[in-house]
This record gives structure tokens, C-alpha cells and sequence, in this order.
């Protein structure tokens, strides 16, 4: 042991060799759970498109947006994001090594991008229907009134 090293305490370099193992276990664990929806993540490697010209995140988002899948992608994609951040700066020489990393992140954009749209239709629907029992409650009180 060097004169540095205390007995029980792991290097930094180690942690972070940690932190690659669990961080790609994160990342394995979540292609594997999209492939059995049949999101391919993999797919979307081997194509030499920009994300965004690629109609595979639409249909992808679709299936997690699904049967509310969306919920546990979210949970994988933090956990994966949390872990990335974690190994920085190290990683950054290493990207070609994590290719899934951003492709986790650009669906999830995908998918907050629905749940927003969502969202807006969701309300301007309700705002709509309010209005319209607004002015269907006026109009009743306005024909008694002028009836009786």
C-alpha cells in the first residue's frame, strides 16, 4: 500500500470504475425492458440519421406513451442520467462507448414533449367545455327570466 492509500478506502479511480459498471447495468436493464415493448433502442445505433429526422422515436414514444410505460422509462432514463453525470468528466472521452445515453435522453424529450401536448389539448378541451356549460346556463336563465 503507498504512503497515500488508507486501508478500506476504495480510490477515486475505482469508484469510478464502479460507477461505469452500474452506470452500463442501468442502461442494459432499461434496452432490455424497452425491446420486451418493442422499442428498440438499438435500432435507432446502427442508423447514420439525425434523431430528429428519425420516425423511430415517434412510433417509440408511442408504445411508452402506452398503457402509461412512460412512468418507468422516466424512472430509467434519471437513473441513467444521474449516473452519467457522475462519471463526468471522465466519460466525456469515452461517449462512443455509451451511444444509448443519448438516445434514452432524446426519447425522453420525445415523450415530455407528448405529455405536454397532452396536457394542452387535456385543458384546452375542459376550458372549452366550460365555457360552453357557461353559456348554456346563461342562455336558461335568460329565456326564464324573460318568460315568466
Amino acid at each position: 500500500m503507498s504512503g497515500g492509500e488508507k486501508e478500506g478506502v476504495d480510490s477515486p479511480v475505482k469508484e469510478k470504475d464502479e460507477l461505469y459498471v452500474v452506470l452500463q447495468d442501468a442502461i442494459s436493464e432499461c434496452s432490455t425492458w424497452c425491446s420486451a415493448l418493442g422499442v428498440d433502442l438499438n435500432a435507432i445505433v446502427g442508423s447514420n440519421l439525425v434523431f430528429s429526422q428519425l420516425s423511430l422515436f415517434d412510433s417509440y414514444a408511442d408504445i411508452l406513451m402506452a398503457n402509461d410505460h412512460r412512468k418507468q422509462f422516466v424512472v430509467y432514463d434519471n437513473t441513467i442520467d444521474a449516473l452519467y453525470e457522475a462519471c463526468k468528466p471522465e466519460i466525456l472521452g469515452r461517449r462512443k462507448n455509451y451511444p444509448l445515453v443519448a438516445i434514452i435522453r432524446y426519447l425522453r424529450e420525445v415523450l415530455d414533449g407528448r405529455a405536454d401536448r397532452d396536457n394542452l389539448d387535456s385543458a384546452k378541451r375542459r376550458i372549452s367545455q366550460l365555457l360552453d356549460e357557461s353559456i348554456m346556463t346563461k342562455g336558461k336563465v335568460g329565456c326564464e327570466t324573460s318568460v315568466a
